[in-house]
C-alpha cells in the first residue's frame, strides 16, 4: 500500500499508516489537533456586559427613580423611620453628653426648615437648617442606610446650601461626630467646601465632636462663639 504525502491535500480522508507502530496517518493527527483548539472568543463576554452594566447603572437608576426634595413638617409620619435611625445611630457611638441633636419637636419652631427628601414617594433621607442671624447651621443631616451610596447625601447637602445662600446667609456651620463612624460625613461635608473651625454659637470644645464650617459670601460677618469671640 502507498503511503500517503507528507502534507496530504485538504480533504483527503484519514488513514492508519502500514508501517508498524505508526498509528493515524498525518492527516488525522492534524484534524485531532485542529479539534482540541479553544472555540473563538463571545463577541460579547461577560465580563464585558459585566463593566457595561455598571457604567450605566447611575443612569438607569436615575431614569426609573424620581427623586424630590421639597419643605416639610419634621412631625410628619413620613419622617418617623428616619428620626428613629438617626437617634439610634447617635447613642450607638456617642456618649449622651456628647449628643447635640435637637428634639424633633423642636425643629419645627421659628427659624428652622426642614426638607425630606424623597425617592418614588418614600422618605429617604432628611436635613434641617437653623437660622441664627447671618449665619445657619445644618441639623439633623440623615440618610437611611438602604439609600446610601446613591448620592443622595450630596443632593440634600447641595440643596440646603444653595437655599442658605439664596437668603443671604453668610456662613454655614455644622456639628458632626469626631469617632471613626462619622468619617463619611465629614468626607461629605469637605467635599462641598466645609473646613474644620472651633466651636461656634453655643457650643463648648468636646472631644467626641468636630466642627465645621463653609463661608457663603465674600464680605463674611464675624460670628460670636460661646467665649464672645469670632470663631
Amino acid at each position: 500500500m502507498d503511503q500517503l504525502g507528507r502534507y496530504p491535500a485538504a480533504g483527503t480522508p484519514a488513514v492508519r499508516d502500514s508501517r508498524p507502530g505508526r498509528g493515524l496517518c498525518q492527516v488525522a493527527r492534524h484534524r485531532l489537533c485542529r479539534a482540541r483548539e479553544p472555540a473563538p472568543r463571545a463577541q460579547y463576554p461577560l465580563a464585558r456586559l459585566c463593566r457595561e452594566l455598571r457604567s450605566r447603572s447611575a443612569d438607569a437608576v436615575d431614569a426609573l427613580t424620581t427623586i424630590a426634595i421639597a419643605e416639610a413638617s419634621p412631625l410628619d409620619e413620613a419622617a418617623d423611620l428616619l428620626f428613629a435611625r438617626h437617634t439610634a445611630d447617635m447613642h450607638a457611638d456617642t456618649p449622651p453628653e456628647s449628643i447635640h441633636m435637637l428634639p424633633r419637636e423642636a425643629l419645627a419652631a421659628p427659624g428652622i426648615s426642614f426638607y425630606l427628601l424623597r425617592v418614588d414617594d418614600g422618605a429617604a433621607a432628611m436635613g434641617a437648617l437653623k437660622r441664627s442671624g447671618s449665619w445657619g447651621e445644618l441639623k439633623s443631616m440623615h440618610v437611611l442606610s438602604e439609600y446610601r451610596g446613591q448620592g443622595l447625601s450630596h443632593r440634600l447637602l447641595s440643596h440646603l446650601i444653595e437655599v442658605a445662600r439664596a437668603e443671604g446667609l453668610a456662613r454655614l456651620y455644622l456639628e458632626t461626630g469626631a469617632p471613626p463612624t462619622f468619617g463619611a460625613a465629614r468626607a461629605l461635608y469637605a467635599r462641598a467646601g466645609f473646613v474644620d473651625c472651633p466651636p461656634f454659637g453655643n457650643y463648648a470644645p468636646d472631644p467626641n465632636s468636630v466642627f465645621m464650617t463653609l463661608p457663603l459670601a465674600p464680605a463674611d460677618t464675624p460670628v460670636q462663639n460661646r467665649a464672645g469671640t469670632a470663631p
